[in-house]
């Protein structure tokens, strides 16, 4: 059953929207896939380095950003990510992180779009189809992954830069920086966020990555999507009260 908000949380919806777009980080921040993150991960790490990790080893290395420290040196680590990033085109065991049908449907009663960025290399399409697989493709306005940025000529300044993706959805739908609220959970989606000038919120349940985001200067954190919304709120109320 959909939760109903808050009294306090509803009285905010009272108010002119001044954001416009919600762009959403894909692989483990709207999805919760790190099985398939570990898969895909150990596919090219087998390619490259001739042999696989156990989970154990990945995840203790991924929750503290430190995977790129058991690739070893003489291995090119940009063809490594980059084949990675191709392997996971296909979930096969992701699911909605907790509380997303909740957050898309109440942002859409406030009238705010929502655009996916991925890291994924791909082509959209196979997004698409996990969207629809998991009932959720109707709140969703497009879709976009590093293959529309390659394809279009955008620069990727370090490896899972989003900066030319999200400066790219700013102008294609002729809206500013400041309508704009981009929730991811990694470095680089706040680093990005951090040269285009867009709002950004840190999603992660790991409170080994909330404790990394914190670190760099992430003000706006939450461990679920129903905080999201509640940040959400809370720059709608902070904008329509300058």
């Amino acid at each position: 059953m959909m939760r109903s908000l808050p009294k306090t949380e509803a009285s905010h919806m009272v108010y002119i929207v001044s954001l416009k777009i919600i762009i959403l980080d894909y692989d483990l921040t709207l999805m919760d896939n790190i099985c398939d993150f570990y898969l895909s991960f150990n596919e090219a790490y087998h390619k490259y380095v001739g042999k696989t990790i156990s989970f154990h080893e990945f995840y203790k290395a991924f929750v503290n950003d430190q995977l790129i420290n058991i690739i070893p040196d003489n291995i090119d680590q940009e063809k490594l990510w980059k084949y990675m990033r191709k392997e996971i085109c296909r979930s096969r065991f992701s699911r909605l992180n907790e509380g997303v049908h909740y957050f898309l449907y109440y942002t859409d009663i406030l009238g705010l779009k929502k655009i996916i960025v991925s890291g994924r290399g791909c082509h959209p399409k196979y997004i698409y189809e996990e969207l629809r697989r998991h009932g959720i493709l109707e709140y969703i306005s497009g879709v976009y992954t590093f293959f529309d940025q390659e394809i279009l000529g955008g620069v990727e300044k370090v490896l899972f830069d989003k900066s030319w993706l999200l400066k790219y959805i700013i102008k294609k739908y002729k809206i500013n920086a400041s309508d704009t609220v981009y929730i991811g959970d990694y470095k680089l989606d706040y680093y990005s966020s951090l040269e285009v000038g867009v709002n950004f919120i840190g999603l992660t349940s790991i409170p080994e990555r909330i404790i990394l985001l914190k670190r760099i200067g992430v003000k706006r954190l939450a461990r679920n999507f129903y905080e999201a919304l509640l940040h959400v709120l809370d720059i709608l109320r902070k904008t329509t009260q300058v």
